[in-house]
């Protein structure tokens, strides 16, 4: 062997030797020498565009790993780093192309398979990014970051329960991997489980205290809390970890403008924009802010430059075209905003729609459904009862975007009632009740084996969360929609209850859902023809508690309450079994957190703007319409 050949042998394992212990300058220099010294050298080319690559000089990097692979056109691992330089500057397809290129090379290269899910599922390709982790972790056994990024993917479609069993086998490998607890928190609290999830996320803070990741994501669980004072907090921390990030700008913003306090979310966002910012977490926060402040034109212009950027991911794409959809409809250019709102819709039931099994909200309605003949009234009434006398829960319930924040925040502006949001808790209890598949395959049905003693145990518990959230309030109204499915379940744990069914116009209340973005368990939003059928789900659900339930429910139409609010809130007020209050009119002026899409529309009185608001788009509708057609009329 020549003494040439022994100085670079020497030399490559120094340069690695530095590469492993992150001096990543010296072993960028030592990488470079070698390449000047053996013009033929792949390798050593290959490990200098990874010790760049790691200090982000990404050109360098491109460039090292294109000289490589000009000397030898099948290096697999030159294909990779090349995938990896490209999928940090955001040239996905480039980048998927590369991670292809490597695997064809190398078939048993997980490394190569777990980037190119990671690429695969920015771009929204959930179902192969599924399999290629799935082929990384047959490749290689216990391999921690597949595991982690099916947790990630499983969260993203709505797959909590399924991102929850791979986190939790990552962190058996991985006790305090902050990454695996950020994204098991993420799984928890999207399951309705926040207090597991802010256990997990404090854990994370714990083992790194300066993990922008942890207070970035602890802030956002806070801010579907609604717990903004908490979310702002961790928002600041994560700003103070990385100075001027526009995620964590943005996040505040967002915040700052839920609130009302608008000046002051301006003022975080300006510099950005003044900078020509088009990033995401600037302009989207910016465009919700344009909307109260009448400066549309340039939010338009911001969200159509950053939807023309070709570092723009399929997520943040989504978002973009609900954003301009709902300026286009302020600006009365209907048939534009229609355009937007439907490709958001596309790429949500292509991004939702391809890994299957998760159990949605429409899946459940259709079980329910199914067993109405069988769960008669005779069924209903002659099932055990939960012992307690609480008229403290007040159910409001209905089809999303129907009026049931209205409905809230009338009734949380007096001053013996407490405006929880909307609340997992009976969903979660049906789930206790009946575990795992049993959830699926004995529910309702499955409720006459339970005895009272064990419906007390549970209602007792959710009564102490009540109490909780409220010590004071002698009402505390959970406004979620959908837990028109769990009625009857209700009437069992809590027989005094005050339950409230808000109506609206069958294709107002339609073309709202489809004009705003849900999580992956309202897959039934982004189809038209769906959404009418799951429509005619939930009317045959309300239709069939109003017959066999013996809990008094008060039906409410939207269109009566904003023509006659004053009569049907005296009503609402009475039913709850509250002394009248005048603050119920004004509930606008009441001062509280609101964290659901209609958060601007309770600061303001009464309108009737929203009334046959689906005309305007009439001639795009046919695919509703056709669906709800077999429905009876809407008096």
């Amino acid at each position: 062997m020549s003494s040439k050949n022994v100085l670079t042998r020497s030399s490559r394992k120094r340069a690695d030797a530095l590469l492993a212990e992150g001096r990543l300058p010296e072993a960028a220099e030592l990488y470079r020498k070698i390449c000047r010294s053996d013009k033929r050298n792949t390798d050593a080319r290959v490990m200098y565009a990874v010790a760049q690559l790691r200090r982000d000089n990404l050109e360098d990097a491109e460039c090292s790993c294109l000289n490589a692979l000009k000397i030898d056109r099948n290096h697999a691992l030159a294909h990779h780093v090349l995938g990896s330089v490209l999928e940090r500057q955001d040239r996905l397809s480039e980048a998927i192309t590369e991670f292809r290129q490597a695997i064809s090379l190398r078939p048993g290269f997980a490394n190569a398979h777990l980037f190119l899910a990671n690429a695969l599922a920015r771009q929204g390709e959930n179902r192969e990014a599924e399999n290629g982790y799935l082929k990384a972790l047959s490749l290689e056994k216990g391999f921690v970051p597949a595991m982690a990024g099916l947790g990630l993917l499983y969260n993203n479609i709505g797959q909590s329960g399924a991102a929850e069993k791979w986190l939790k086998e990552a962190l058996a490998i991985e006790p305090g991997n902050t990454e695996i607890l950020i994204h098991l928190g993420q799984a928890l609290a999207f399951q309705g489980r926040d207090g597991e999830a802010l256990r997990v996320l404090e854990q994370a803070i714990q083992s790194d205290p300066d993990s922008y990741g942890a207070n970035y994501t602890l802030g956002n669980i806070f801010t579907r809390m609604g717990r903004y004072d908490d979310a702002l907090e961790c928002y600041r921390k994560a700003d103070r970890i990385r100075p001027n990030d526009e995620y964590a700008i943005g996040a505040q913003a967002h915040v700052l403008e839920r609130r009302g306090q608008l000046d002051d979310a301006l003022g975080l966002l300006e510099p950005f924009i003044a900078s020509g910012s088009t990033h995401e977490g600037i302009v989207l926060p910016f465009a919700e802010l344009s909307m109260q402040r009448d400066n549309d034109d340039e939010a338009i212009h911001l969200l159509e430059q950053a939807l023309s950027s070709n570092t723009t991911g399929q997520q943040t794409r989504i978002e973009i075209h609900y954003k301009l959809g709902k300026l286009l409809d302020r600006a009365g250019d209907y048939d534009r905003s229609f355009e937007h709102y439907r490709k958001a819709n596309e790429l949500t039931c292509h991004a939702v729609g391809q890994v299957k099994g998760v159990d949605t909200i429409e899946r459940q309605a259709e079980r329910v459904v199914r067993r109405m003949e069988t769960c008669d009234r005779a069924f209903w009434h002659a099932l055990a009862r939960a012992g307690n006398c609480s008229e403290k829960p007040v159910f409001v319930v209905g089809m999303p975007r129907s009026g049931t924040t209205l409905v809230e925040q009338i009734l949380a502006s007096h001053p013996r009632v407490y405006g929880a949001g909307e609340l997992t808790a009976v969903e979660e209890i049906a789930r206790l009740l009946f575990p795992g598949a049993r959830y699926q395959s004995s529910y309702p049905d499955g409720l006459a084996g339970l005895t009272g003693q064990v419906l007390e145990r549970h209602a007792v518990r959710h009564l102490r969360q009540l109490q909780l959230l409220s010590d004071t309030a002698s009402r505390v109204v959970d406004k979620c929609p959908h837990n028109f499915m769990h009625l009857g379940l209700i009437s069992l744990l809590f027989p005094n209850a005050h339950i409230v069914h808000i109506a609206r116009e069958p294709l107002d209340t339609c073309t709202s859902i489809y004009f705003q973005l849900f999580t992956p368990q309202h897959a039934y939003a982004c189809d038209l023809a769906r959404l009418g059928q799951y429509y005619g789900l939930y009317r045959k659900l309300m239709e069939y508690w109003n017959r066999v339930l013996s809990i008094p429910i008060l039906n409410i139409r939207y269109e009566q309450l904003v023509a006659e609010p004053e009569q049907v809130t005296r009503s609402l007020v009475e039913f709850c079994g509250l002394d009248w209050d005048d603050r119920c009119l004004e509930f606008y002026a009441t001062k509280r957190d609101v964290n659901t899409p209609s958060y601007g529309q309770v600061r303001q009185p009464i309108y009737t703007k929203s009334v046959s608001r689906w005309k305007h788009y009439q001639a795009h509708l046919r695919p509703l319409m056709k669906a709800l057609d077999t429905l009876p009329p809407y008096d």
